[in-house]
């Protein structure tokens, strides 16, 4: 739409039928001439996001760099890699699309240029920033490096797994079936969970369903051994879904690995709920109506009409391991 301040008579053009609810909502202003306060500045987030990496790496950083049609935060050119801060407000589809972040994603990847998203509401979260910190450190190769030929591998209990993944994987620990780990000298350092899958067009197929590793340890053919181990033992083939947040379009670990390539998903979005990204499972409408929500609404109104908003993420890559 285009709106009109009533106070200054500022005319602003091309603004969300979304943005205008919630602004509403939550009591925020429209005309950023008279509130200047609303417009988008660097948050103290990204500002420690940079510290991080310029206190890690000693190398060529940019900071803010135009570069194919967008604006990246942070980009160090002798790695191929660009790091971008999201801020859930503004990140939003109050003033992006659906396709924002994917779209960016392939743009710097056809550049050979691995854009890694990072979210205000896991960077805000103490425990998830040393994951993200320990990320950081992994694709810049400052991590301490073990081979899994020297690594023993076996099936752990629920709780080791529990706590591994929790302590280490951005989205915590999952219910799985098939919980395996990898041992040095003893001391766990890499687990993977695999599950047969409830839903969708995979529906009873296996996949892996998480993967990571001890912060500041990188273990090569760690995943390579585990995979292996997977099909020896259980004789089948399984999907996993890769985060396009993090992982690389062109050259990751699963494809090395021997992963088939199945396709690039849509984006998945989330509901910006009290400066957190949830589920949005949670939030269906037949879970909205037995709270209390009006059954002739969609979950996309009775979700709006709170003044929530969604948020869409950069997609995720399927890939298939084949049993041999």
């Amino acid at each position: 739409f285009t709106v009109k301040c009533n106070k200054c008579q500022n005319v602003i053009h091309n603004i969300s039928r979304v943005l205008i609810n919630y602004k509403h909502f939550n009591n925020r202003n429209i005309c950023y001439k008279c509130f200047p306060e609303e417009r988008k500045y660097r948050s103290k987030g990204e500002d420690e996001l940079c510290q991080v990496i310029m206190g890690l790496y000693s190398g060529k950083i940019e900071m803010n760099k135009k570069m194919l049609g967008y604006e990246v935060d942070i980009y160090i050119p002798d790695k191929n890699l660009a790091f971008e801060y999201n801020g859930l407000y503004w990140h939003s589809e109050l003033y992006k699309d659906d396709l924002y972040h994917k779209n960016k994603k392939i743009a710097f990847s056809n550049e050979n240029i691995n854009l890694i998203h990072i979210w205000e509401d896991d960077w805000s979260d103490s425990a998830k920033k040393q994951i993200i910190i320990s990320r950081i450190k992994s694709v810049l190769y400052l991590n301490d490096t073990i081979y899994a030929r020297n690594c023993i591998i076996c099936e752990i209990d629920v709780k080791s797994a529990r706590e591994f993944v929790n302590k280490y994987h951005l989205a915590g620990y999952i219910n799985s079936s098939i919980k395996v780990g990898l041992f040095f000298k003893d001391e766990l350092v890499a687990v993977s969970l695999f599950g047969k899958r409830k839903l969708g067009k995979n529906k009873g197929n296996y996949e892996l369903l998480r993967s990571c590793y001890k912060e500041g340890i990188n273990v090569i053919g760690g995943l390579s051994k585990i995979l292996k181990y997977f099909c020896d033992t259980y004789k089948s083939s399984f999907y996993s879904y890769v985060d396009c947040d993090w992982a690389s379009l062109q050259n990751n670990s699963y494809q090395k690995a021997g992963f088939k390539f199945i396709h690039y998903t849509s984006p998945g979005y989330f509901w910006v709920i009290n400066g957190k990204r949830e589920n949005r499972l949670r939030f269906q409408k037949h879970a909205l109506v037995k709270a209390g929500a009006n059954i002739n609404e969609s979950e996309d109104s009775i979700m709006k009409g709170q003044g929530y908003y969604k948020i869409f993420n950069s997609g995720n890559l399927l890939y298939e391991y084949k049993n041999k």
